[in-house]
């Protein structure tokens, strides 16, 4: 997942973000957005840009060692 934290995205563009599927939440001034992928984060961090919204923080969330360690020892384990 990559979160996106954004102030003064256009509740236009926040739709479309979430009929992508991504998932939006208000925190203080700003929206907090979760995308599935990174490529997709991407795409929604040029539009908000464009659509002159304030990046705040763009994070990747990386699966830790010891998630990956359960994962593997439940036959689950992929890579991200």
């Amino acid at each position: 997942a990559v979160e996106l934290v954004l102030e003064n995205l256009p509740q236009a563009l926040e739709d479309a973000f979430r009929a992508r599927g991504a998932q939006a939440l208000k925190r203080d001034r700003g929206t907090v957005l979760t995308f599935g992928d990174e490529a997709t984060a991407r795409e929604a961090l040029r539009a908000a840009v464009e659509a002159s919204a304030v990046v705040v923080s763009l994070t990747p969330h990386r699966r830790t060692l010891e998630e990956l360690f359960v994962a593997r020892a439940r036959g689950t384990a992929t890579t991200s």
